[in-house]
């Protein structure tokens, strides 16, 4: 097979993909110059450094070895699919020959693959090389633009909010290309002496706290783990002395809840109203909505709630002017007879 390179270059999905001759001196003599190399390409042009990216590489590797395997260069159809997400534009320089070198010498001199190494919106990339058994050297070296990841914030606890002494969710917005979360709470910022969650799926966009204490401001992280880095926002808080109202029941987690019985809460004296809601998610009110209780009320008859499913249950306390705060309990109910 002779010696050969080609290169496509990606943004929004377009791709191109001229196909070039081989010529040229050595630049790289193995895969871990290839960024030392290619940065110094993108420095003498006046050009920011590129950084690795390992699931980049990944990728790249995956693809070498494919081409080495089946003895044919092409571009990898699903680059754009693999490669991790975040990306707004991404690219692909591939070749192969009897060197990794002159491979490299034909892609920095070939104006079609120049355009990627030197590319002002690329600033990421990762190298993958195989050798196949007649020791034929094929390269992949996908580029990547990535915006710097977004952290997720959270919805509640926000900065300066007064909680109740009670177990209750934190909860926090979805941040574009997150792979896991993790949420601490602390007495200092940063801390973690309170509440360390460990790693939390992308999917999961809230986590149940423990009842914290009281008399001293508290602090909470929200990590972030995207394009293979941990970022984080905090929000401090203090824990209020009042309390909200609280199920008795059903109680948490409570399995095949009669619901023939109503359902019934502890009084707090600072209350003015309750509310009573059950829904098929935290926080719904699809199955049940009492609407605003007397404050001499203690329990609520509830109607036929669905069985085989989690249901959540939310008692309100309108307090101070105000309906925000509120205990939740999950729970699946049992069928009536």
């Amino acid at each position: 097979m002779g010696n050969k390179a080609l290169m496509f270059i990606t943004a929004l999905a377009v791709f191109t993909m001229p196909f070039v001759s081989f010529a040229g001196t050595a630049h790289a003599d193995t895969p871990g110059d290839v960024l030392t190399w290619v940065n110094g390409l993108r420095g003498a042009a006046g050009m920011a450094p590129m950084a690795a990216n390992t699931a980049l590489a990944g990728v790249a590797q995956e693809w070498a070895g494919h081409m080495a395997a089946t003895g044919v260069l092409g571009a990898n159809p699903n680059l754009s699919s693999q490669a991790p997400t975040g990306w707004t534009q991404i690219g692909e320089n591939i070749g192969d020959g009897y060197n990794l070198a002159a491979i490299e010498n034909i892609l920095a001199t070939a104006s079609a693959s120049r355009t990627n190494i030197l590319s002002p919106a690329f600033d990421q990339t990762g190298v993958g090389v195989a050798t196949d058994s007649k020791g034929q050297v094929w390269f992949v070296e996908d580029f990547g633009a990535y915006p710097p990841p977004t952290p997720a914030t959270f919805v509640f606890p926000t900065g300066g909010s007064l909680i109740f002494p009670m177990a209750q969710s934190f909860s926090w917005n979805q941040a574009p290309g997150a792979v896991y979360y993790c949420v601490t709470v602390g007495s200092t910022q940063g801390g973690t002496d309170l509440v360390n969650s460990g790693m939390l799926p992308a999917s999961q966009l809230s986590y149940l706290v423990p009842a914290l204490p009281g008399g001293k401001p508290l602090w909470a992280r929200l990590y972030t783990f995207s394009q293979g880095t941990w970022i984080f926002t905090d929000a401090s808080f203090s824990v209020t002395g009042a309390r909200t109202a609280t199920f008795i029941t059903p109680a948490q987690g409570a399995t095949k809840v009669d619901t023939t019985h109503p359902f019934t809460w502890s009084p707090v004296a600072s209350a003015g109203y309750y509310g009573v809601s059950v829904g098929t998610t935290e926080g719904g009110y699809n199955l049940v909505n009492s609407g605003p209780l007397p404050s001499t009320q203690t329990s609520y008859p509830v109607p036929a709630l669905p069985t085989g499913k989690t249901l959540w249950a939310r008692i309100y306390s309108y307090i101070g002017g105000s309906w925000s705060y509120y205990s939740d309990v999950s729970f699946t109910a049992a069928p009536r007879t």
